[in-house]
């Protein structure tokens, strides 16, 4: 039964959200852990499924096993946009696996249980209770249709892109809308190969092409020996309906292009995903944000598993110590904001730059690009993983030589656009290492100033 009173409270109970829980139960703190959906649906969400391997040693939970592993991986394939080229890149630090959601979702719950969080499904959060500054406990119709007022320490709001918690918070820190432009539109099938084998089968595939899948990508990620999970994303355009979006992105570009001879389409499923920069603050008084509701998703490609995975954990440790200090304001909050920006958050601010310049990139030249290696295999993975780009202006040059003067005229401003977009990007990723520390958030507003003027550098470029 519903007790008034907790510690903490977790609004959804996904990868980030079952994180937040299983640890603040297992810190000491009494937590309840609610969500929308029934216990059964828990996990089920529309997702490229695939993470690395990391995050399971970094936090200290078992890998993937059993039911809830479709496969292992070894590193991700890139295609270029007319499929000439591709890059195998393995990093043994990233390599992972390709999950079944409903059953790791089922997972991480159970487990979050048996450390000793309180579950509650079928519970539709509407807001916060906010007093004098605070978030105190959140409102909630329960599942017999009751208004509800429950009072916490600390909530920590894991409820996803359509979070009524962050739409709804009074804050000078904390952003309550993301832009449609900061979005991707995606949809994927599940689907049994009748007549052909999975293509790499031990590497997921991003297929780059601004023709087929405008500002965004394809996916093709192996879930065995002849079942693939298979999608596209990109921005939302104006006035465009999902239907036209499916049909015209998916079901000519992505089949046509990947897939050859009859499927079996065993699942589908369209959703939007937050592709940019995480909010400027993931805290306030009383109030934490983990996973989609915070941004927290690599902008290049829109994966979020392990990034929730990694701030539930970092929120629920930071939560811990203002709980037992009876201090939950947004000073004592502020470290789980430093520690995520300075490490996965300067990485996605970076990613972000990136991503704002290939959505001005076409086909002609990506291809030109991965063809001639301007940028290697090795270059591709540090972007991917650490969010840096190795293409100084002087480095620029020495790779046009390499690639023949008429070649290098002819696609000069695409090289010169890299060396600037390099640039940038190390800006933004040092200030980001940068961000102000528990105790200095009066330097917060000159530290998002300056990130708001590279930013308007790399909008302006192009």
């Amino acid at each position: 039964m519903l007790k008034d009173t907790y510690d903490v409270i977790v609004i959804g109970a996904g990868t980030g959200g079952a994180i937040a829980a299983r640890f603040a139960s297992k810190f000491g703190m009494d937590t309840l852990l609610v969500d929308r959906k029934q216990r059964e649906q828990i996990g089920n969400k529309i997702c490229g499924d695939a993470l690395g391997s990391e995050i399971f040693d970094l936090i200290g939970i078992a890998h993937p096993r059993g039911k809830e592993l479709d496969y292992k991986l070894k590193g991700v394939r890139l295609l270029s946009p007319d499929c000439s080229k591709e890059f195998f890149m393995v990093d043994q630090n990233q390599a992972g696996y390709l999950v079944n959601r409903v059953e790791f979702g089922q997972r991480l719950l159970k487990e979050a249980i048996t450390e000793g969080a309180e579950f509650h499904d079928k519970i539709h959060v509407r807001e916060t209770i906010q007093e004098n500054g605070y978030v105190k406990g959140i409102k909630c119709i329960d599942n017999d249709g009751n208004a509800r007022k429950i009072n916490a320490k600390v909530t920590i709001d894991a409820s996803g892109f359509y979070s009524q918690v962050r739409e709804t918070i009074e804050s000078t820190y904390i952003e309550n809308s993301i832009a449609p432009e900061d979005t991707i539109l995606c949809y994927r099938e599940i689907v049994r190969l009748k007549d052909e084998p999975v293509d790499a089968p031990d590497h997921i595939t991003i297929h780059l092409t601004q023709d087929l899948a405008p500002g965004g990508y394809i996916w093709y990620f192996p879930k065995g020996n002849n079942t693939v999970n298979i999608g596209t994303g990109g921005p939302r355009q104006k006035g465009m309906k999902m239907g036209k979006i499916i049909k015209e992105r998916y079901r000519r570009n992505v089949f046509d292009r990947l897939i050859r001879g009859e499927v079996e389409v065993l699942s589908s499923g369209a959703g939007i995903v937050p592709v940019r920069r995480p909010l400027w603050s993931l805290v306030d008084n009383g109030i934490m944000l983990v996973g989609d509701s915070g941004c927290q998703v690599n902008p290049l490609h829109g994966g979020g598993i392990e990034a929730s995975m990694r701030a539930g954990f970092m929120a629920a440790a930071v939560a811990r110590k203002g709980v037992e200090a009876n201090d939950c304001s947004i000073g004592k909050l502020w470290e789980y904001n430093h520690k995520y920006m300075v490490g996965q958050g300067s990485q996605f601010a970076a990613l972000d730059i990136l991503r704002i310049a290939l959505q001005h990139f076409d086909d002609e030249d990506l291809n030109f690009g991965l063809k001639k290696e301007i940028l290697s295999g090795e270059d591709i993975l540090k972007i991917a993983y650490a969010g840096e780009l190795e293409l100084g202006m002087m480095d620029a040059l020495s790779r046009i030589f390499k690639i023949g003067l008429l070649d290098s005229i002819r696609h000069a401003g695409l090289l010169i656009n890299l060396a600037y977009v390099h640039k940038l990007m190390t800006d933004i990723k040092k200030l980001y290492e940068l961000y102000p520390r528990a105790g200095k958030i009066d330097n917060f507003p000159t530290w998002k100033k300056r990130v708001n003027e590279i930013y308007l550098k790399i909008k302006s470029a192009f």
